[in-house]
């Protein structure tokens, strides 16, 4: 008979780590189980996922938990970048120093996810990843917690037809473990990105200043990553610095100080003062950055610029 689990958490990422931590609290002797289909904790920031040149969009100490800051895991001072490597060492610390690592199963990945009759358990079929002919393994559990994010399941073009192609195929997801792989091969000299979002934009940046030839395909109607602007326009200062100063910070519509009577006056719609200067405020914040989308080799790559007019 399978064991049964008080709680078992699927997914070692950000929100599986801070659910465990969160839950053990209150009851630090309650019977819990991470399943992570990774050799180890971080989800997308994991050591088998962040690669060379790869660079959070926050700085520190924008990017952390709140009872574990960057400076005293990784050492970094305010206001610097925050590397892949941070990252993946961040989360690996705060797991050390909560003692979340004990409860993790690495290398399981959960293939089926049922009630269990009229008992009301959760029965999860599982077996070793990467291994899909293996038996699969029970697990049981009370409740269930799902964190798998909304990056886990690797999206490939549909109904292409690879059967003239004999170079390398794969999927950014496993860009880390095959960085080095394309760079080292001589051979591997034109690589083709497809898509325009964010990571397709990384990749097309990352290998052309590696000195690879980089095709990038992006369909017709565009629309590429949300919005790309330079982080340290004067080459000193991060942009953040100054978008979480007071002023800016306190005129921003937010759902945790609703009751604010500068909320209440800004956002109310009762005054058309108000909403002019709103529009007007945020579409001139927008204006500067969205005008680098201009150029030829740039408008596919333009944001869907009614999200910030």
């Amino acid at each position: 008979m399978a064991p049964i689990d008080h709680v078992i958490i699927i997914g070692a990422g950000w929100y599986g780590l801070a659910a465990t931590k969160t839950y053990l609290e209150p009851q630090p002797s309650v019977s819990l189980t991470i399943i992570e289909a990774d050799s180890g904790v971080g989800g997308t920031w994991s050591r088998s996922r962040v690669y060379p040149r790869l660079v959070v969009n926050q700085p520190s100490p924008m990017f952390e938990f709140s009872d574990l800051s960057m400076s005293e895991a990784v050492g970094l001072e305010e206001w610097s970048d925050i590397t892949g490597d941070h990252m993946a060492e961040y989360l690996e610390k705060y797991s050390e120093k909560f003692g979340l690592l004990k409860y993790c199963r690495f290398n399981t990945k959960v293939v089926r996810i049922e009630r269990e009759g009229a008992t009301w358990l959760w029965k999860l079929s599982v077996r070793p990843t990467g291994q899909e002919t293996a038996e699969l393994e029970d697990l049981k559990c009370v409740k269930l917690i799902m964190a798998t994010g909304h990056t886990s399941k690797p999206k490939l073009p549909e109904n292409l037809d690879m059967s003239l192609y004999t170079g390398k195929v794969f999927h950014v997801k496993e860009i880390g473990q095959r960085y080095h792989e394309l760079l080292r091969d001589g051979d591997v000299q034109n690589i083709t990105v497809v898509g325009g979002n964010k990571s397709s934009f990384e990749l097309a940046g990352m290998f052309g200043v590696e000195g690879k030839k980089v095709n990038w395909l992006i369909k017709d109607e565009g629309t590429g990553p949300g919005m790309i602007v330079k982080d340290r326009p004067n080459g000193k200062d991060h942009q953040m610095k100054n978008f979480t100063t007071r002023a800016v910070s306190g005129i921003a519509p937010t759902p945790w100080k609703a009751d604010r009577w500068i909320t209440r006056f800004l956002y109310s719609g009762k005054y058309w003062l108000c909403r002019w200067f709103i529009t007007w405020f945020f579409k001139a914040a927008a204006s500067k950055p969205l005008e680098m989308y201009n150029k030829p080799n740039r408008r596919l790559m333009k944001p869907l610029s009614d999200r910030y007019v």
